[in-house]
């Protein structure tokens, strides 16, 4: 029964979450071939529905959406790129952009 609970209380709190809780905040700067990345592949890339970063900003995960910039909603497929992120960096990871827009909260510097 006690699983169940934990369970249930889980899946309630995560409910509660907004997508702009997985906006990342403050200032961040990104190397110069991410922000390359970022131009040259993820902008100009049909589709491109979240840019996911960890918090030191040496890495980045991207996904696309099939139907097109801005036709995917948050859900899978941005949950699934921040845990790629956050399995393979070990840091909390948060999204950069959402389609061709920076939604961060904070002053972004590119080295």
């Amino acid at each position: 029964m006690r699983p169940f609970i934990l369970f249930v209380t889980l899946i309630v709190l995560v409910a509660c979450q907004t997508v702009e809780d997985f906006y990342g905040s403050g200032p961040i700067t990104l190397s110069a071939s991410l922000e390359n990345h970022f131009k040259t592949k993820y902008l100009t890339s049909p589709g491109p529905a979240f840019y996911v970063i960890p918090v030191d900003g040496t890495a980045a995960y991207h996904s696309f959406c099939p139907a097109g910039t801005g036709m995917c909603q948050f859900g899978t497929v941005g949950l699934n790129t921040i845990a790629d992120c956050e399995r393979d960096t070990g840091q909390k990871c948060y999204v950069f952009a959402e389609g061709d827009e920076i939604i961060w909260k904070g002053e972004v510097t590119f080295r």
